[in-house]
C-alpha cells in the first residue's frame, strides 16, 4: 500500500471508527474484537489489511474498495492453496482473513459468494483437528465465535442442518467459553453477547427440523430450556457498563422469537393462529425498543421471523417501517434483502394460513441468503 495514497487510509479508519463499533454489540471498544484482533492481524498480514481495506471502503461505496477486495482474495487464495503447510498460528491467519471476506459479502447483501469462504472456514477448522484446537486463544475463539453465529443465521443451515455438530459448539461453550479469557483478562463475546445458550438452542431446533421424524425433538424440552432465566453473571464485567438493560431486552426478544420459531420450524404452525400472533405482538415491542439502540445489528432474525408471521395489514405496514428505519440508519446489506424475503412471504401467503419457513422464500430466489 502506497503511503502517499489516502484513500486506503480512509477506508480503514471508516472501518475502525465506524464499521467495527456497528458490528459489535458490545460498547466497550476494549471488548471489541472486531478491533482487538483484527487490527492487530491487519499489522502483520497483508491479506487482513486489505480486507479492512476494502470493508470500509464498500460502505463508503468507494469503487476503489474492490481493488482491495480482490487483493485480499487473492492472497487467500494463495495462502489456502498450501493448506497442507499451515501451522496453527497462519491457519488462525488464513481463516480470520475468509471470515472478512465472508462478512464484506454477507453485510453487503451478497446471497452467494459469502457461502465459498465459509466452507474454507470450515475446511479450515478440520484441518486444524477440530473446534477444540481452536480455541485456546482470544483470536481464536472470536473466529469460532463468528463461524458459529453464521452458520446458524445461513438459509443453507436452516434447510440442511448445522455445518459442524451441535455438540462440538455445546462442548465449546462448556468448557472455556463462557467469557473470552486471557492472561486474566475477561472480553465479552461482540458477536453473541448474552445470546449464546438461545443460538445453541436455535441450532438445536434447526437440526430436529432437518430430521424425517420431527417429533424426537420434544424429549428435549427446548421450550422450558428457551424460558431459562439468563444468569446475571454473564452480564457482569463483561463491556456492557450502562447496556444492561439493552441486553436483558434483547436475551428476552431472542426468547419470544425462537418460542415462535420452534412453532414454525418444527410444528408448521400457520401464521394465522393466535398463539403466534400473541408471540408476534411481544416481538414487535421489544423490537421497537431495541431498534435504535446498540445492539440492533442483531435485530435482522428477529424482524424476519415477525416479518413472515405478520397478517394484519397494518403489522405489515408498521413492519415495512421498521426495516426501512433501520436500513436507513444501519445500512447493512443483510437488512434490505430480509424486507425482500419478507414482502414476497406476503404475495405467497397473503391470508397467513399456511406455515412459511424464511429459507424457503431465499430458495424461491436462489438466493443463499445470511442474516448475521
Amino acid at each position: 500500500m502506497e503511503v502517499s495514497d489516502s484513500k486506503p487510509l480512509i477506508f480503514l479508519e471508516y472501518y475502525c471508527s465506524k464499521l467495527a463499533k456497528s458490528f459489535s454489540i458490545i460498547s466497550d471498544d476494549k471488548s471489541n474484537c472486531f478491533l482487538n484482533v483484527y487490527i492487530p492481524m491487519a499489522s502483520n498480514n497483508e491479506s487482513i489489511l486489505y480486507g479492512l481495506i476494502a470493508w470500509g471502503g464498500k460502505f463508503l461505496n468507494d469503487s476503489l474498495a474492490d481493488k482491495y477486495l480482490d487483493k485480499a482474495i487473492n492472497l487467500l487464495e494463495k495462502q489456502y492453496n498450501n493448506f497442507s503447510k499451515i501451522e496453527k498460528k497462519n491457519l488462525l491467519i488464513t481463516m480470520a482473513c475468509s471470515m472478512i471476506l465472508m462478512d464484506i459479502e454477507i453485510t453487503t447483501g451478497d446471497v452467494k459468494r459469502w457461502s465459498k469462504f465459509i466452507n474454507i472456514c470450515k475446511k479450515l477448522i478440520e484441518i486444524s483437528g477440530g473446534i477444540k484446537n481452536l480455541i485456546e486463544t482470544i483470536e481464536g475463539k472470536f473466529l469460532i465465535s463468528n463461524f458459529f453465529y453464521s452458520d446458524i443465521l445461513s438459509s443453507i443451515t436452516n434447510e440442511n442442518g448445522t455445518m459442524l455438530p451441535i455438540e462440538d459448539y455445546n462442548i465449546m461453550f462448556n468448557r472455556i467459553y463462557e467469557n473470552f479469557i486471557e492472561e486474566g483478562e475477561e472480553l465479552a463475546d461482540p458477536i453473541q453477547s448474552c445470546l449464546k445458550p438461545l443460538f445453541l438452542i436455535m441450532g438445536e431446533i434447526i437440526n430436529f427440523s432437518t430430521q424425517i421424524n420431527q417429533f424426537l425433538y420434544e424429549g428435549y424440552d427446548i421450550k422450558r430450556r428457551i424460558d431459562n432465566n439468563l444468569d446475571d453473571n454473564n452480564l457482569d464485567d463483561n463491556g456492557f457498563d450502562d447496556k444492561l438493560e439493552e441486553n436483558l431486552t434483547l436475551f428476552e426478544l431472542f426468547q419470544m422469537t425462537l418460542k415462535l420459531f420452534l412453532k414454525t420450524s418444527l410444528k408448521k404452525h400457520a401464521a394465522i393462529l393466535p398463539e403466534i400472533q400473541y408471540l408476534l405482538l411481544k416481538i414487535n415491542q421489544l423490537v421497537d425498543i431495541l431498534i435504535g439502540s446498540s445492539v440492533k445489528g442483531v435485530l435482522c432474525f428477529p424482524m424476519i421471523i415477525a416479518g413472515i408471521n405478520s397478517v394484519l395489514e397494518q403489522d405489515r405496514l408498521e413492519m415495512i417501517k421498521r426495516f426501512d428505519f433501520l436500513i436507513n440508519i444501519y445500512n447493512v446489506g443483510n437488512f434490505k434483502r430480509a424486507k425482500e424475503i419478507v414482502k414476497e412471504s406476503w404475495k405467497l401467503n397473503p391470508n397467513g394460513e399456511i406455515c412459511l419457513n424464511w429459507y424457503d422464500v431465499a430458495n424461491k430466489f436462489n438466493w443463499h441468503l445470511n442474516l448475521g
